[in-house]
């Protein structure tokens, strides 16, 4: 089993270099959103990955180091790129670690499981921190970003949680009143301008939870629950904006 995973991986790697790229792993500032992300504007993103070890701090530099414990995750992105473009990543780690004597950075190919931890894993090169660790700050989360661009107020995702409760606490305001009154056309109904406003509250609830994410706010894992019932909802809000449109298109 381990040498037809070993043989996966390794034929992955060999057709890579074929066509003169290889697959390398960014966990600090050359990923895409950081400060440094504009340097992997012609690299080939493939997407998110996770490696095992544990993030540090060291003077305002991300360092991946080895960690005992087999769960702690550093988040990061995978890349494929040129030859010529891992060895310009060479360099820059080279004039990273220049202010700690240099030779902190030790660069090795490891497996990078996919996210849904099936074989095979992508071997790609990581750059690892091999210098004094005394003075390092840990990132529990593992996300460099979390550094650079600490989560913010969750405004958006209040509103995406406002917009998830509106279409009941509507529908239970005007049921009543709409039953009362013979269930008229949607429109030009004042009732039926309510029902089509709390159908059309999902959809603007996931605009929400997209400048959410953007802003990266806080209450991941809230958002992430809002989002699953947002889009449950916005298939009875789409049954009904199609009734109201179609009642729309009578008037013509």
């Amino acid at each position: 089993m381990e040498c037809d995973f070993c043989r996966i991986v390794l034929e992955g790697v060999m057709s890579g270099e074929a066509e003169g790229k290889v697959l390398v792993f960014v966990y600090g500032t050359l990923r895409r959103r950081a400060s440094e992300g504009a340097r992997m504007a012609e690299a080939e993103q493939i997407g998110r990955r996770t490696i095992q070890g544990a993030l540090r701090e060291i003077d305002s530099k991300p360092a991946l180091v080895r960690s005992d414990d087999v769960k702690s995750r550093v988040l990061g992105d995978l890349y494929r790129v040129r030859v010529d473009q891992l060895e310009e990543i060479d360099r820059w780690h080279e004039r990273e670690d220049g202010g700690t004597g240099g030779g902190c950075y030790t660069r090795a190919q490891e497996p990078i499981p996919s996210p849904e931890g099936k074989v095979p894993a992508s071997l790609a090169w990581v750059w690892r921190w091999i210098g004094p660790t005394d003075a390092a700050a840990e990132i529990p989360s593992g996300d460099w970003l979390d550094v650079e661009q600490p989560r913010t107020l969750p405004l958006f995702t209040c509103i995406a949680a406002a917009a998830l409760a509106s279409p009941p606490i509507l529908m239970a305001v005007v049921e009543d009143e709409y039953k009362k009154a013979g269930y008229p056309d949607f429109i030009p109904s004042p009732l039926g301008y309510i029902i089509v406003l709390g159908a059309a509250s999902p959809f603007v609830g996931c605009a929400a939870y997209y400048f959410a994410e953007r802003r990266r706010e806080r209450w991941l894992q809230l958002r992430f629950v809002v989002l699953a019932l947002l889009v449950l909802e916005c298939i009875p809000g789409a049954l009904i904006l199609v009734m109201a449109l179609g009642e729309v298109r009578n008037w013509f």
